[in-house]
Order: C-alpha cells, then structure tokens, then sequence
C-alpha cells in the first residue's frame, strides 16, 4: 500500500499551524503577564491598592479609589514611564483626539488630566500612531471614553 502524500501533507500543514498559534499565544501571554507584573509592583511599592485594572496593548492604567490615585504605565516609548496622579489634585479628565492632516485619520488618543493649581497637563497615551496598529484605534478610543468616565465619576463620589 502507497502512502497518502497530500493527506501527510495536509495533517503536517494543519499541525504546523496549531504549533504556531500555540507559540505566538504563549508568547503574548507572557508579554501581559509581564506588564501586571510590573505594574503591580509599581503599585505595591506606592502603597497603592488597585481595584481596577484594565490593560491596553503595551500600556496599563489603574485607579485606586480609596487613595484617589491614578495609575498609567506607558510603554509605547523607552525607558517605558509610570504616571501616579493623584485626583485630589486634578480638575477635570477630557478626551483628547487628534488627526494626521494629510489621510485624516486619527494618530493620537489621549486622556488629559488637568490640574487644579497648575497650568500643566498631563497627557496619558491610548492610542499613537505608528505604534499602534491602525485597526485598534476605536477598541483604544472606547477604553479612553470609559476611563475618562470613570475617572471623574471617581472624582465626584469620592469618599472623604
């Protein structure tokens, strides 16, 4: 009897395939798994208890709503940067968007956070272009609009 060749070479190709997926699956776990880690240690070292969490390709964002603290790592750049922001002191949060000119396409999400006694801001990145791949920008741009939400719903409610 004459082996199948092109049902061997079927069976390989679909088995080559499941490997694969299987290696860039555990691959991009242990990049998040990496993140938490290291903003929980951040956090930790801070005295911070985060009770929400949410991840964002590279980057992580945190509230600690007891302390009113907000806490943004961005790694879309080296050295990657913490942001430990404290509520208290901030005015208002918005939603910052800007366009390229040139195509008209979103290159930049942003949640700005505006200081009561300062006139500086402080811009946390959702969504940069050329970082980020383009097909993300409204997953990104709904996350920005929630924790803008969220962030002044904190600031409102906060426990005294």
């Amino acid at each position: 009897m004459q082996p199948n060749i092109p049902l061997i070479a079927t069976i390989g190709l679909v088995l080559l395939i499941l490997l694969l997926g299987g290696i860039m699956n555990f691959r991009k776990k242990a990049r998040e798994s990496k993140l938490l880690k290291e903003f929980d240690e951040f956090a930790r070292k801070n005295g911070l208890e985060i009770d929400k969490q949410q991840s964002l390709n590279k980057n992580m964002i945190g509230i600690d709503r007891i302390n009113q603290k907000l806490l943004f790592l961005d790694r879309n750049h080296l050295p990657q940067q913490f942001f430990l922001i404290d509520l208290y002191e901030v005015e208002t949060c918005d939603l910052v968007k800007t366009k390229n000119q040139a195509n008209g396409l979103i290159n930049n999400i942003s949640l700005r956070c505006k200081y009561k006694d300062s006139e500086t801001d402080t811009l946390l990145p959702f969504f940069v272009e050329g970082v980020n791949k383009q097909y993300k920008t409204m997953r990104l741009a709904k996350k920005a609009v929630y924790w803008v939400k969220s962030v002044n719903l904190f600031k409102e409610v906060r426990v005294v």
